[in-house]
């Protein structure tokens, strides 16, 4: 199965969101961030020299405050941070193999990928996973390291017959 397509920076920053955050394995990343969010600033007032006994609206608001950004805007903030980190790795340097033109081509012993600057062979044993999201195949080389596959560029049934050789391969 051969693939050609243009990845783009909104492909590159939703690798690395997925990378760095929203992947099942970082479930527990997220929820200890959120809570320390949450505790740093709730509790400010009380290593201030305050009791808790004694917190009164300015604490409690902060606490709010705290609860409300763990909660609701922990996320997006998160996702801008990552954005910003990608566009500078996007616009610094020669990067110029991270987005453009792609061609990949699946097959029985390698998968072999080409840009407009490079052509690799890669062998199916160089791959650890598959990872999936609603727009997206990721299929990691290594930890941090995968061939992003928009899934926009694929018919639901090449996506599923994609998936399969890939699980067949792995």
């Amino acid at each position: 199965m051969t693939i050609n397509f243009e990845l783009t920076a909104e492909d590159y920053y939703e690798f690395n969101y997925y990378y760095q955050w929203s992947s099942p394995e970082k479930k527990w990343y997220r929820i200890i961030y959120r809570l320390i969010t949450f505790s740093v600033l709730f509790f400010i007032p009380f290593f201030m020299g305050y009791k808790l006994s004694n917190y009164g609206f300015y604490e409690y608001s902060l606490g709010l405050m705290g609860l409300a950004y763990a909660l609701f805007f922990f996320g997006s903030f998160t996702k801008w941070l990552i954005k910003r980190q990608a566009d500078k790795v996007l616009n610094g340097g020669k990067n110029i193999n991270l987005i453009g033109h792609r061609t990949i081509n699946f097959n029985d012993s390698k998968v072999y990928f080409k840009t407009d600057t490079e052509n690799s062979e890669i062998e199916w044993k160089a791959f650890e996973k598959l990872c999936e999201t609603e727009q997206y195949l990721f299929l990691f080389a290594s930890v941090n390291q995968a061939l992003i596959v928009p899934k926009k560029h694929l018919s639901d049934i090449e996506v599923k017959e994609l998936k399969e050789l890939i699980r067949q391969k792995l």
